[in-house]
């Protein structure tokens, strides 16, 4: 269940992006619907290993899209955040190494394993890839997972946008 959301805000040239707590079944709820659409199970886990980074490991869209293979350590402990040739544009705060096998449930770990592997057999550069191996476009998969979040949760509708709504 949602508790609150804010709108977009605005400070100076910069917007903010609206934000929502997605407790754990929620969260639950929208991984299990990514097996009910109409996809691949190639881009199914794309959304899957996505939604699973960004919620146990607080990973934005951006990063989880330009993450390499060879950022995530081979047994799958850790992955580093920091530039690489497909982003340039981090703070020194935003350098981190997060600690996958610590932060997500054993189901999520498999599958991320499984991902892994089968990215690293098809000599992939990223973790998140089409199935010809190329980086995903963040803008295109955000909408992607936007409008499945959209889907599951009701959220963002714009009849709703209000200030601090509470479901």
């Amino acid at each position: 269940r949602v508790l609150f959301r804010s709108a977009p805000l605005s400070t100076g040239s910069k917007q903010h992006h609206k934000t929502a707590y997605v407790s754990e079944t929620m969260f639950q709820t929208v991984l299990a619907a990514c097996d009910m659409l109409d996809l691949t199970e190639h881009d199914k886990n794309n959304l899957k290993i996505t939604l699973i980074m960004a919620h146990r490991l607080g990973m934005r869209i951006g990063e989880i899209t330009k993450l390499r293979l060879k950022e995530i350590s081979p047994m799958l402990e850790y992955c580093e955040i920091r530039d690489n040739q497909l982003a340039n544009n981090k703070s020194t705060s935003a350098l981190r190494r997060l600690l996958i096998q610590l932060m997500l449930l054993q189901s999520e770990f498999d599958l991320l394993r499984q991902v892994y592997e089968s990215r690293k057999l098809s000599k992939h550069t990223t973790l998140i890839a089409t199935e010809s191996g190329h980086p995903l476009l963040k803008s295109s998969f955000s909408q992607q997972i936007t409008m499945l979040l959209q889907q599951v949760t009701g959220l963002y509708r714009s009849e709703e946008r209000r200030v601090g709504k509470v479901y």
